[in-house]
């Protein structure tokens, strides 16, 4: 599926942009490569690979900017207490 991006702000290299999207199988890979990555992290490691398979999972799953999901403070901005996962 492509999308043209329409837009009267953006410079005239970028009207009419064609957005290629990752197939489900190109996902799916890279899913399984982010996880790879993490089981196979040593106990120095594992902490800040975590940070990256959850970074992953916010992109994957909803659609946030790069940004967006950067900027999340797990300590004021997610409300545990009040998720309903028991935590």
């Amino acid at each position: 599926m492509c999308l043209y991006k329409q837009s009267n702000n953006l410079p005239l290299a970028y009207k009419n942009t064609k957005i290629a999207y990752l197939s489900e199988d190109q996902l799916n890979a890279i899913t399984q490569e982010f996880m790879d990555y993490y089981d196979k992290s040593d106990k120095n490691y594992r902490k800040k690979r975590g940070r990256y398979w959850i970074a992953f999972l916010f992109l994957k799953h909803s659609g946030a900017r790069l940004n967006e999901v950067l900027s999340i403070d797990d300590n004021t901005d997610i409300d545990f207490r009040n998720s309903g996962s028991g935590y």
